[in-house]
C-alpha cells in the first residue's frame, strides 16, 4: 500500500532523515520507533507533503505521491493525526469533526462517518456541542483521531497519540487503535511507548539519528537489544 524508498528530508540545511525505506501493506499496523529527535515525525510529514523530501520516493497504491500537495494526498486516502492533540479550540466537537470531512461532498457520508466516530468515542457524543478547547487532554486526543477518521482514510498515520496521557487513557487509546486495525484500516504508528505499540503491531522499524537500524516482526524486535540501544543513544 505504502512504499517509502531512500527518503532524505530535513529543515533548511539540516538533514533529519537520511535514506529511510519502509513499507506498509493493506490491513497492517506498522510501528516506527525511536528516541526523541530520531526523525520519526519528519518521515510522516514527508509522506504527507508538509515537508518536501530532498530525495527519495513515496508511493501509495502504486502512484508516486512524493511532494504532492497535502490535500491531494488526503484525497487519495492518507490521513495524518499529528502529535500534540491539535484541535480547533474555539469550535465545538461536532464542528471539528465536520472539518475532518472537508473534502467529502456527500452529506449522507459525513453523517454516517460522524455516527461511527461517536460510536467509537462515546464521550465525544456526550460533549458534541462543547468547545474543543475545554476538553480534557484525553478527550482532545480522541477528537483529533476521530476527526482524522472523518476523511475516510485507507492509511492512517498516527504521531505519538499517547503523548501526555495518563496510563489509564493510554490503555484505552491502544485498545481503540487495535479496533481500527480490526476494521482493515492500515496504520503507521509513531510511538515512544515501544513495547505497547509493538504488542499491537504486525511489524516495526527502529529509527536512530535519521536512519533505519532495525526492522522485523514484533517478536524479532522485542527479543533483541536494538530497541534499548536506539532509545539510549537517540
Amino acid at each position: 500500500m505504502l512504499q517509502v524508498a531512500d527518503l532524505k528530508a530535513g529543515y533548511g540545511q539540516a538533514p533529519v532523515v537520511r535514506g529511510v525505506s519502509l513499507e506498509v501493506n493493506a490491513g497492517e499496523l506498522v510501528c516506527l520507533l525511536g528516541a526523541n529527535g530520531a526523525g520519526k515525525s519528519t518521515v510522516l510529514k514527508s509522506i504527507m507533503g508538509t515537508v518536501k523530501p530532498v530525495s527519495g520516493r513515496v508511493r501509495f497504491l502504486g502512484e508516486d505521491i512524493t511532494g504532492r500537495p497535502t490535500p491531494e494526498i488526503v484525497g487519495r486516502g492518507i490521513v495524518y493525526v499529528p502529535e500534540g492533540k491539535l484541535v480547533f479550540a474555539p469550535l465545538s466537537v461536532e464542528e471539528n469533526l465536520r472539518l475532518g470531512a472537508y473534502l467529502v461532498r456527500d452529506e449522507e457520508t459525513v453523517r454516517s462517518r460522524m455516527e461511527q466516530a461517536y460510536e467509537l468515542f462515546p464521550r465525544l457524543w456526550e460533549r458534541r456541542g462543547q468547545r474543543a478547547g475545554t476538553l480534557s487532554g484525553g478527550e482532545q486526543t480522541m477528537l483529533a483521531l476521530a476527526r482524522g477518521l472523518m476523511a475516510g482514510p485507507r492509511l492512517l498515520l498516527l504521531d505519538e497519540p499517547s503523548l501526555g496521557l495518563m496510563p489509564k487513557l493510554v490503555g484505552e487509546l491502544f485498545e481503540t487503535v487495535a479496533r481500527l486495525k480490526e476494521t482493515g484500516l492500515a496504520v503507521l504508528l509513531v510511538e515512544q511507548r515501544a513495547r505497547q505499540a509493538l504488542a499491537l503491531a504486525d511489524r516495526g522499524y527502529v529509527l536512530r539519528t535519521g536512519r533505519i537500524v532495525a526492522a522485523g516482526t514484533r517478536e524479532e524486535l522485542l527479543s533483541g537489544d536494538t530497541l534499548r540501544q536506539a532509545f539510549l543513544s537517540g
